[in-house]
């Protein structure tokens, strides 16, 4: 992604994009403060989605990049690289995979079976364990072929299934019937909800155009410009369940972070989230300092992140680094990072109870009540497809 910064009335040459961590783009020495930004580029090989708060910009925008090269103007985002976008009548977007979940659905004969409610046990973490003897190639190909199928939709438009296609992903080497029945029951839940997907809630003052095809990168599910005058919250959350698994007794970590103006209550929706799989706080630190740089390149100068945990030690360790005593020393230099990043103000490590931490879809097998709850706080919602 990008943001074209400059005088829309200038000329060509006063409007360039402003080089970010992701893309090697060109500076401009003239680049003008924030609110001059008039347009966002999100581009994936040689498809782009461009936003921004004023139709005749972009179609300025368009006309002046087709004077340079061919274009096909799409006009309003309505797929992209198999994900289908749809804005509600309110003007919330909502991303779905719903033709792509059938295909798998039907590849794997679960047209029709009975609907689960959630995607995992809540006992399967505990008491799934590797396979004895060794499983039939052709069964490998098989788990491999379906775990990479819904890896696909997990990390797009599907989130609420992330914990369960990762944890599944240990077993591939050598599944068992246990693991395949694991697998299936993915199927089953994807089965009665294929018409969900995410949610993002609109933000005034920005549409959707696509100046040539459609698409995004593989890790941004969504790249949505904002209203250019709405203040930004950038809000994280981090969680992990010590030695859940009883085979290896490896743990399971992963983090969330949201997008939201200010002004929204806390309760409401996000309007853009990334789930990322890593390696405990340190690595979701680094990852939102990563896009803490993003962010700063396209809207300016960004707050410290909240940090909400929900394990006290490791709060107060990230809040000050002298609480390190001869009972934690052994924690690794690297994951002191959280609390350098702390002192440096890019994140503000916060307590959060375990019932509020949003990350623990993605660490725990939650129950059904528990699960959806945490559905709704990702924006993993039935979508409202026109008729």
């Amino acid at each position: 992604t990008a943001p074209l910064r400059g005088d829309e009335d200038a000329g060509d040459e006063d409007a360039k994009l402003q080089t970010n961590e992701d893309t090697e783009l060109h500076n401009h020495k003239n680049l003008k403060p924030f609110s001059s930004i008039i347009a966002i580029f999100a581009t994936w090989v040689d498809d782009i989605i461009l936003t921004g708060p004023d139709n005749t910009v972009l179609d300025n925008i368009t006309q002046a990049l087709n004077a340079r090269s061919s274009l096909t103007d799409g006009g309003a985002l309505t797929h992209t690289l198999g994900v289908q976008v749809i804005r509600a009548e309110n003007g919330d977007l909502h991303l779905v995979q719903r033709h792509y979940t059938e295909k798998v659905l039907e590849k794997f004969n679960h047209t029709t079976c009975h609907a689960e409610a959630i995607p995992l046990d809540p006992s399967a973490i505990a008491s799934l364990v590797p396979r004895d003897d060794t499983a039939p190639a052709a069964e490998k190909a098989r788990y491999s072929e379906l775990l990479g199928s819904l890896n696909y939709l997990s990390t797009r438009t599907r989130p609420d299934i992330a914990l369960a296609i990762s944890f599944l992903f240990r077993f591939m080497a050598n599944p068992s019937p246990a693991h395949w029945s694991a697998l299936k029951r993915v199927l089953r839940y994807l089965c009665g909800t294929t018409g969900s997907g995410l949610r993002l809630p609109a933000a005034p003052g920005f549409g959707l155009r696509l100046p040539a095809a459609t698409g995004f990168g593989p890790q941004l599910p969504a790249t949505i410009g904002f209203g250019l005058h709405v203040p930004l919250q950038i809000v994280a959350y981090s969680d992990s369940d010590w030695a859940c698994a009883v085979a290896d007794r490896k743990s399971i970590t992963g983090y969330l972070l949201q997008v939201k103006p200010k002004q929204l209550p806390e309760n409401h929706p996000a309007l853009h989230a990334t789930i990322i799989w890593r390696s405990g706080k340190q690595s979701s630190c680094r990852e939102i300092s990563w896009f803490r740089h993003i962010v700063e390149d396209v809207l300016g100068d960004v707050d410290p992140i909240p940090l909400f945990m929900d394990n006290h030690g490791a709060l107060e360790i990230s809040r000050d680094t002298r609480r390190i005593n001869k009972r934690s020393k052994h924690i690794d230099i690297r994951y002191l990072y959280v609390g350098e990043a702390a002192e440096q103000g890019k994140v503000a490590p916060q307590a959060v109870s375990s019932r509020e931490n949003q990350a623990d879809i993605f660490t725990k097998g939650l129950a059904r009540p528990d699960f959806e709850r945490h559905c709704q706080a990702l924006g993993v919602v039935l979508t409202p497809f026109p008729t």
